[in-house]
């Protein structure tokens, strides 16, 4: 609930790594958002950022470039701490 305050879009979850330098983040992907129908190859995110995993319906998705995220996915992403609002933004389309 908290984390509705302080981080923008739809985060379930988060964990933070190396005393929050890095962090491990659990959301699902706005229908706003910019990267829907974009293989994740093109959807300039952080250098350092890695999406671990896809999750879409019952279906858990280990993903490649070719990827395409849809509408209400859950995401599993790693990234640095100074790159998740980039990432937000990203995945959020600017829903507040």
């Amino acid at each position: 609930a908290i984390l509705r305050f302080i981080r923008r879009g739809k985060i379930i979850s988060l964990t933070l790594l190396k005393e929050g330098e890095a962090e491990v983040i659990e959301l699902i992907v706005s229908p706003h958002s910019k990267i829907i129908n974009k293989p994740l190859k093109k959807a300039n995110l952080p250098q350092d950022t890695i999406i671990g995993a896809i999750v879409r319906k019952n279906e858990v998705i280990i993903p490649h470039g070719n990827d395409i995220i849809q509408p209400k996915d859950r995401i599993i992403i790693f990234a640095l701490s100074s790159d998740i609002k980039k990432i937000e933004k990203i995945f959020d389309g600017g829903e507040k």
